[in-house]
């Protein structure tokens, strides 16, 4: 099983900090759901790291960054085999200009 470095990231998206998502999803609770629903999906890739697609963007591909989906975000993260681990880099919006969040 592979272990799952959860949340870090390069500041595009704090998971502890649910004011974006409270102002994108105008309430709390809402908030919060869809934080467990990001946490759920991440949470998959302990045990199937290639889930997510390769990243499009060829700066990225380059960079053998893998990409899961969850609604409106982006989850980018890579997969070190060596010792078995994956690293999410960041968790962005993808209406965003994200490219730039990532790298």
């Amino acid at each position: 099983m592979y272990s799952n470095e959860k949340y870090r990231n390069h500041g595009a998206f704090s998971p502890m900090d649910t004011s974006y998502l409270k102002e994108d999803s105008r309430s709390v609770e809402i908030a919060l759901r869809y934080l467990d629903k990001l946490d759920n999906a991440v949470g998959l890739l302990q045990e199937q790291p290639y889930y997510g697609v390769k990243a499009r963007h060829p700066s990225l591909r380059k960079l053998q960054f893998r990409v899961l989906i969850v609604e409106k975000h982006l989850v980018f993260y890579k997969v070190r085999e060596r010792n078995e681990t994956v690293i999410i880099y960041a968790v962005v919006d993808s209406r965003q200009d994200y490219v730039d969040l990532v790298i």
